[in-house]
C-alpha cells in the first residue's frame, strides 16, 4: 500500500526527508485539524482483502493519547468538496430533475383547458392568448434562471 497524490491535496508531509516515504495530503483548516491521505493498494493486497475483508491499521502515539482514526473507500465519507457539485453523477441527476420540471410544467399539457379558447402554446413558447396564466409563469422562470 502505498500513499498517492489526489486532487485536492494541499500538503506533502516528509517531502525532503530521505528516511521517510514523503505523504500527499489535504490539511483541512477546522478546529479538529484533519488531515487526509490517499492510498493505493497493489494488485495483491486487493486480492488478500477480497479473500480476508480486512485491513490492518498501525498508529505510533509515542505513548500519549490515541487521536480518533478513520478508514474509507469513499473520499465523500472522509471530505467535502465544491467541486462534488460537478461530477458526472450529479449533472445527470440534475438533468433528470430538470426534465422532470419541464413535464410536469409542460405548457402544452397545462393550456388544455384553454385549448378550445384560442391558447396556442407550442413547447414553453408565449402564446397571445391573454387568459393564459402560462405566459406569466413562462416569464417569471425565465427571469429566474
Amino acid at each position: 500500500m502505498k500513499p498517492v497524490e489526489f486532487k485536492h491535496q494541499n500538503i506533502v508531509f516528509a517531502k525532503d526527508q530521505p528516511e521517510y516515504q514523503p505523504l500527499p495530503a489535504l490539511r483541512i483548516d477546522s478546529p479538529t485539524g484533519e488531515v487526509v491521505s490517499c492510498w493505493k493498494l497493489s494488485f495483491k493486497e486487493r486480492v488478500k482483502i477480497i479473500f480476508t475483508g480486512r485491513i490492518w491499521l498501525s498508529l505510533m502515539s509515542f505513548n500519549k493519547p490515541l487521536t480518533p482514526s478513520y478508514l474509507a473507500v469513499n473520499r465523500k465519507e472522509v471530505y467535502s468538496h465544491p467541486d462534488d457539485e460537478k461530477t458526472v453523477l450529479n449533472r445527470v441527476k440534475k438533468f433528470f430533475a430538470d426534465w422532470k420540471y419541464i413535464y410536469q410544467n409542460d405548457p402544452v399539457k397545462k393550456c388544455e383547458l384553454y385549448k378550445n379558447e384560442g391558447c396556442s402554446h407550442v413547447d414553453g413558447m408565449l402564446c397571445d392568448f391573454p387568459n393564459c396564466s402560462m405566459n406569466n409563469d413562462y416569464i417569471k422562470e425565465r427571469s429566474l434562471s
